[in-house]
């Protein structure tokens, strides 16, 4: 076996194993979600707010931050 066919074989190995790596989270998501269902959702949906007003409050300081700037350049 030659140094291009044993990175081919490699890289197909560690292409398989990504694949079942992949499938094994998300089958172990699956269960999760399936025992945890309304929680795990209410907790996303929760997360996803939280991250929104996060946002939204850095955008508010960086407007205020560049606000401040124009005001000292003044």
């Amino acid at each position: 076996m030659n140094y291009l066919e044993l990175a081919q074989s490699l890289i197909k190995k560690g292409d398989e194993l990504i694949e079942r790596c992949d499938k094994l989270l998300s089958d172990e998501f699956e269960s999760f979600s399936n025992d945890f269902g309304s929680e795990f959702k209410e907790l996303a949906d929760q997360a996803k707010a939280d991250n929104h007003t996060a946002f939204q409050c850095m955008e508010s300081e960086d407007w205020r931050i560049q606000r401040l700037g124009l005001i000292c350049l003044s």
